[in-house]
C-alpha cells in the first residue's frame, strides 16, 4: 500500500490519532489499512489508491518524544464525489462517485471529531471514475457544544468526552440513549409510524446472522423503501426506535451503527428520526416505554397531541414460538411488541405491514414462552382457615421468604406496616448488617418487626431468629407461594410503573440455587403460606400484559 511505504511507523499513529483511531502496536501497513478503511468506510479489499495525500505531517528527524500539536498540522482527505445528505431529504450531486462513494454527511461527522485548528481542506485521487474536489464541510462543525443537558463543552473536550463521541448531530440523553431529529424543526405531525431496524426495515447482505461491517445490510424486502416513502407522503412521521446496547461507550460501534442508519435513510429519501437505547441493560430500553415518552414529551413540538390510534410500531421481536410459519425459528425476545403495548399503540410484524399477512393465531401464541403468566385477582391472602395476620399486644418478629418480587413489601406494607411493625428492607438499608443493627434498634424500643428479604435458606434466616431470641420474642414465618415466572414477570413490571431496576435472571437462579424450605426447627412459632393476589390500578393493566424479556 502506498500510504504504508510513503510514511513512517511515529507519521502514520500521528495521523490515526489526528482521525480520532486509538494507535496500537501493529505494523504499519495494519495502521494504514485502518485509516484508508476509516476515510473510506465503504471501499472492498480489492479497491487501490493513488494516493492519499496528507501534507505538513511533522518530519520524524529525531526521537518523538516532544509534544505534538495539531494546530501547525494540515490533514488532506478523500474528497466527497457523492449525492450530498444531511439525514433528510436528498439534495444535489457534488460529483460522479466512485465506487467506494462516502457521502457528504459522513465526512461532516467525521470533520466534527478532527481537532479544530486543522484544515478542512479534503482531496484524494482513486483508481477508476476519478474528479478532483475540494470540499470544505458545511456549516462548519461548532467550536462549542451544546448537549440535551445544557451543558455546554469545548470542542477539545467533546471530542474526548464519552457522552458526545465526537460526532455532531447525534445528540446524547443521559448517556443511555442517543437521537437524530433530521428535520428543520422538532416533530410537527401527529401521526407517527415508528420501526424497529434489524430484522424489521433490514437485514443481513451476508446472510449471517449478525452485521459483519456497516455496510453489511439491505432492505428486509424490496417492499419496504416504497412502504415508507408512501407513509411520509400520507402524513406520517417515520421514526426509528431500536436496541443497540453494542454502541455502550464504545465509538467505534456508535459511528458503524450511526451510519448504517443514515444510510439506510439516505436510501429512502425521506426525512427521519431516529432513537436508539445504547445500553445492554438499561431502563430505557425496550420493551420499557421511555424511549415514546421520550419522542412525544422532548422531539414533538409543543402544539401537537400524538393520535394514538392511527400510530404504530412495527418489529420483529413478537413473541413468536417456533414454527409459527412452518419452518420458521421462535422469536428471540418479545421487546418489540411490549414496547407497542407500553407506549398504548398498535403493534405489528414486519410481514403484517410489509407483506400483509395475517397475525399469527392466538392458538399458536398460546406455546410462545413469553406468554402472560396467570395469576388471581381475588381470593384468601393465607393458605388454610386461619388468616391471621398481624397481632396486637404482644411484640414479635414476622419474618418473610421469597423469591425477588413476589409480593412481599406489598404484602409486609399492607399488613404489617399498617398495624405498627418496623419494616426491615435490604433494598432500603443496603447491607445484612445493618439490617440486624435496624431490627435490634427497633426491638430494643418495644416495636415489633417485619423482615422483608428473600430469606432463601437457613444461613440467611439465623441471625434474626437469633434476635428475636435475646429478646425473649416469638418469630413467625410467612412464605409467598409465587412461583419462578409469575415473580420473574413482576420484576419486570416493577421496573415499567416504578422506575427500580429489575434483578437480573442471575439473581433468581441463585435464589434457587440457594433455598432451602423453612422448618419449624429452625425456631419459628408457626410457618404460613401467602397466596400472591394480583391487585393492579387501572392505568398498569396493559403494563402488566407486557411479557418478561428472556
Amino acid at each position: 500500500m502506498i500510504l504504508a511505504r510513503s510514511y513512517s511507523r511515529d507519521q502514520l499513529v500521528y495521523i490515526c490519532r489526528c482521525l480520532g483511531i486509538k494507535p496500537h502496536k501493529s505494523p504499519k501497513y495494519v495502521l494504514a489499512q485502518e485509516i484508508v478503511s476509516h476515510c473510506f468506510p465503504t471501499a472492498t479489499e480489492n479497491q487501490s489508491f493513488e494516493s492519499v495525500s496528507l501534507t505538513k505531517v511533522p518530519t520524524m528527524t529525531t526521537k518523538v518524544t516532544t509534544k505534538m500539536t495539531t494546530k501547525k498540522a494540515t490533514l488532506k482527505k478523500p474528497s466527497i464525489k457523492a449525492k450530498a445528505y444531511s439525514f433528510g431529504a436528498p439534495t444535489t450531486t457534488i460529483a460522479s462517485p466512485p465506487t467506494f462513494a462516502m457521502t457528504q454527511e459522513y465526512v461532516d461527522r467525521k470533520q466534527s471529531s478532527w481537532p479544530a485548528s486543522t484544515s478542512t481542506t479534503v482531496t484524494a485521487s482513486v483508481v477508476g471514475p476519478t474528479a478532483t474536489n475540494t470540499y470544505t464541510p458545511n456549516p462548519a462543525p461548532p467550536t462549542t457544544w451544546t448537549t440535551s443537558g445544557a451543558t455546554t463543552i469545548s470542542m477539545d473536550k467533546a471530542i474526548k468526552s464519552k457522552s458526545m463521541i465526537g460526532i455532531k448531530r447525534w445528540i446524547h440523553h443521559n448517556n443511555e440513549i442517543i437521537y437524530y431529529l433530521g428535520l428543520d424543526s422538532k416533530i410537527t405531525s401527529e401521526k407517527i409510524a415508528a420501526f424497529d431496524m434489524d430484522d424489521t426495515l433490514i437485514s443481513t447482505l451476508s446472510g449471517k446472522k449478525f452485521p459483519t461491517s456497516k455496510s453489511d445490510w439491505k432492505f428486509w424486502d424490496e417492499t419496504v423503501p416504497d412502504k415508507l416513502r408512501s407513509l411520509h407522503s400520507n402524513g406520517y412521521q417515520v421514526v426509528i426506535i431500536t436496541n443497540q446496547g453494542a454502541i455502550g461507550n464504545n465509538p467505534l460501534k456508535f459511528i458503524e451503527i450511526t451510519t448504517k442508519i443514515q444510510d439506510i435513510c439516505n436510501n429512502i429519501g425521506i426525512p427521519t428520526v431516529a432513537i436508539a437505547a445504547t445500553t445492554a441493560d438499561g431502563l430505557l430500553r425496550k420493551p420499557n416505554p421511555f424511549m415514546w415518552d421520550f419522542l412525544v414529551s422532548q422531539l414533538c413540538s409543543a402544539n401537537i397531541t400524538i393520535n394514538k390510534e392511527q400510530s404504530f410500531y412495527v418489529g420483529d421481536a413478537a413473541g413468536r414460538p417456533v414454527n409459527w410459519k412452518p419452518g420458521k425459528k421462535a422469536d428471540f425476545a418479545s421487546s418489540d411488541k411490549g414496547f407497542a403495548m407500553a407506549a398504548g399503540i398498535k403493534f405489528l410484524t414486519p410481514e403484517e405491514f410489509f407483506l400483509g399477512e395475517a397475525p399469527v393465531s392466538d392458538s399458536i401464541m398460546k406455546n410462545s414462552k413469553f406468554s402472560i403468566p396467570v395469576a388471581p385477582t381475588s381470593g384468601p391472602l393465607l393458605a388454610g382457615a386461619d388468616q391471621t395476620i398481624a397481632v396486637t399486644g404482644i411484640q414479635e418478629m414476622a419474618l418473610m421468604v421469597g423469591w425477588p418480587a413476589s409480593g412481599k413489601s406489598t404484602f409486609s406494607k399492607n399488613n404489617f406496616v399498617t398495624a405498627g411493625y418496623a419494616w426491615v428492607n435490604r433494598d432500603t438499608l443496603k447491607t445484612p448488617q445493618m439490617c440486624l443493627a435496624f431490627a435490634e434498634q427497633q426491638l430494643k424500643a418495644g416495636k415489633s418487626v417485619v423482615i422483608d428479604n428473600t430469606n432463601p435458606n437457613k444461613e440467611a434466616r439465623r441471625p434474626y431468629i437469633e434476635l428475636a431470641r435475646k429478646y425473649g420474642i416469638q418469630v413467625r414465618c410467612f412464605m409467598m407461594k409465587t412461583d419462578r415466572e409469575t415473580s420473574y414477570h413482576n420484576n419486570y413490571h416493577r421496573e415499567r410503573t416504578q422506575g427500580v431496576k429489575h434483578i437480573p435472571s442471575i439473581g433468581y437462579a441463585m435464589y434457587n440455587k440457594q433455598f432451602e424450605a423453612p422448618e419449624l426447627l429452625e425456631g419459628f412459632k408457626e410457618i404460613k403460606l401467602v397466596n400472591f393476589i394480583l391487585k393492579l390500578e387501572e392505568k398498569d393493566v396493559a403494563s402488566y400484559s407486557i411479557p418478561a424479556p428472556k
